[in-house]
């Protein structure tokens, strides 16, 4: 689990400009998925997918706060869905292991 969080995005991109001797923050777009999992396969990688779900699915949608709830919401329960696959992934790796 350590591994997934290590080098977590704190950015959604990286800023353009950075000043010289600063170092630029990890970003969704360079974010390195933990061993063993495809950028296609990680959570955190799959974020701004599923804001584009989110939006696809909340643009009918009148009220700003509606709006951006319903992509919030849309945003998170993908990730947790699919944070909670990683992890039994794992955890079945894991086992695997254990019993060979």
């Amino acid at each position: 689990v350590d591994q997934y969080f290590r080098g977590f995005p704190l950015l959604a991109c990286r800023p353009e400009f950075v000043p010289a001797g600063c170092q630029a923050k990890v970003s969704l777009a360079d974010y390195r998925p933990p061993p063993g999992l495809s950028r296609r396969e990680c959570a955190t990688c799959l974020v701004p997918s599923f804001v584009r779900e989110g939006h696809e699915s909340a643009k009918h949608e009148n009220s700003q706060f509606k709006y951006v709830k319903a992509v919030a919401s849309v945003t998170l329960e993908r990730w947790q869905a699919k944070f909670v696959e990683n992890m039994m992934r794992l955890e079945q790796d894991c086992l695997m292991d254990l019993q060979n």
